[in-house]
């Protein structure tokens, strides 16, 4: 519930107390209390960015819906997007840090790109 939580913190206390927020392996179905996209996200002032694996299998964060947080962005001075693919080795349930949610066998490469952003938040 880490996104949903960064979210609603953007959300309330935007630019005067954060730089940006980074939402991984977001929960974006609405089935979900809290689930990102149906938060108030055009009250988001920060930079933003969303990163979620290609083959994720948890049920609150299907790929396919991820989008939806970028486009609702409406006031994010910047927002990026990026799905990975890679790792290995995935167990247990997925919606566990031992599975693509949790970015296993590629963490190094996920935190990379986290750190590589916030020094330099872009676009593209």
């Amino acid at each position: 519930m880490g996104t949903v939580s960064a979210t609603a913190a953007a959300i309330a206390f935007g630019n005067e107390h954060l730089a940006g927020i980074v939402l991984t392996s977001s929960i974006v179905n609405e089935k979900f209390t809290g689930a990102v996209p149906y938060q108030k996200l055009e009250a988001i002032r920060i930079p933003v960015l969303v990163l979620h694996h290609e083959y994720d299998g948890c049920k609150a964060c299907v790929p396919r819906d991820v989008s939806l947080i970028v486009e609702r962005l409406y006031n994010a001075p910047v927002k990026k997007e990026i799905y990975v693919k890679g790792g290995k080795d995935p167990s247990g349930d997925p919606c566990e840090a031992m599975h693509w949610h949790g970015f296993i066998g590629m963490e190094k490469e996920a935190v990379n790109i986290i750190s590589d952003w916030i020094n330099k938040p872009a676009l593209k």
